[in-house]
């Protein structure tokens, strides 16, 4: 009787990965497992360890970090979850704390840091630049100085934290003054004016609210004047309204006939206001004028009032950055000082990180760039061209 033999191959089960879970506290240590007992210190730590599939759990506390995940999830049901635990209070911040602080004189105080505090992103050399993008005159950088969670607001000269007085006189090339509207208060003229919407489309510029029914008329920059065809003055012997904003520095605005040094008709003080949406009018009758006429409004600029709220202003060289700023009543050594530190919060520096979730944390305190259409906007808190994000339930500030 003939033996059979039965060859089996060696068989290899295949079983899905089960899915795990991270825990992040700052008790933690990156040197450990991630596990509850033995949580991680970073939620980079821990986002260099989670595969498509696993969640984050990130305990209470103070995150100074920028995250940047090094890969995504595969689909819907198999993406990486960033979560706060339930019930705690996460923030995750930009900023690191500054103290050492060292009175200056009056409210202002100083304090120099070196330049290896703020490693290979220093946002108090890197400067807000781009298309579309008007400096008016000065720099603006991506930092800012927060007390106790409020930023405050950047000088254009060390002067002005000592002298209210010695704010910025304006300069040629700023823009002095915004949109202005006419409005006139009696309504029997069929004159014809420019709608603020298609005037600002058509110069390529923003528009504050015509909130009152009122209609752009120009566009005025120092050392320029702007012609308005067809006003008839002879038929209007009550004031004329001029709705006006000045963002960077007071003057006054005087309406003329025929050009800027025609016949005066009337003026008006145009005073900074820290808000460009804030308006200024003329409170004087203009001179009536017979007949159909050209009419300009010319801006002569004036030193700018103070700027509102408390200022910082800051010095780098080779090695140091150095920052005064105002503390109005505080010594900032006994309150909260921050700082920015990282150009986003929460910002993948690929894109296609595809398929995270991004649950229930405070993000606060980017050095974000500006951002006009055609480049990459890095942001607090975004995606880099990557798909199938959910962004939920968090509160995002301070950008």
């Amino acid at each position: 009787m003939a033996t059979a033999w039965l060859v089996l191959g060696p068989a290899f089960a295949v079983w899905p990965t089960a899915a795990r879970e991270f825990h992040v506290s700052v008790q933690g240590h990156d040197a450990h497992a991630g596990t509850r007992r033995a949580p991680l210190r970073t939620i980079q730590r821990a986002a260099e360890l989670a595969q498509p599939g696993d969640t984050i759990t990130v305990h209470q506390g103070v995150y100074r970090e920028r995250v940047n995940p090094p890969r995504g999830g595969t689909s819907d049901r198999k993406r990486i979850v960033y979560r706060v635990a339930p019930g705690e209070h996460v923030e995750i911040k930009g900023s690191e704390v500054v103290t050492g602080w060292t009175r200056e004189r009056g409210d202002v105080w100083k304090v120099t840091l070196p330049n290896t505090f703020f490693g290979s992103f220093n946002p108090f050399t890197n400067v807000i630049q781009g298309d579309w993008f008007d400096p008016r005159g000065r720099l603006h950088h991506t930092a800012a100085v927060y007390l106790n969670g409020e930023w405050l607001t950047e000088a254009a000269r060390l002067e002005q934290l000592f002298d209210p007085d010695a704010t910025p006189v304006a300069v040629p090339g700023d823009y002095l003054l915004n949109v202005a509207w006419w409005r006139p208060l009696s309504e029997a003229t069929d004159t014809p004016r420019i709608p603020a919407i298609r005037f600002a489309a058509q110069q390529g510029i923003q528009t504050a609210p015509c909130s009152e029914g009122g209609e752009c008329i120009g566009w005025i920059e120092h050392g320029d004047w702007v012609r308005y065809e067809g006003v008839d003055f002879g038929a209007r012997t009550e004031r004329i309204e001029f709705r006006a904003a000045s963002a960077t520095a007071g003057g006054i605005i005087e309406v003329r006939l025929d050009s800027p040094t025609g016949e005066l008709l009337g003026r008006a003080t145009v005073r900074h206001t820290g808000d460009w949406q804030q308006w200024a009018a003329f409170n004087a009758r203009v001179k009536p004028v017979s007949g159909v006429k050209t009419v300009c409004l010319v801006f002569k600029a004036g030193k700018a009032l103070p700027v509102s709220g408390p200022l910082w202003f800051a010095q780098v060289d080779a090695t140091n950055t150095t920052i005064w700023a105002q503390f109005p009543g505080a010594n900032p050594n006994e309150q909260l000082v921050e700082v920015n530190a990282r150009p986003a919060v929460f910002y993948p520096d690929q894109p296609g990180r595809n398929f995270i979730t991004v649950r229930g944390f405070i993000l606060r305190h980017a050095a974000t760039q500006w951002a006009p259409p055609t480049a990459e906007q890095i942001g607090l808190v975004g995606t880099h061209w990557s798909k199938g994000w959910i962004i939920e339930r968090n509160v995002i500030s301070h950008s």
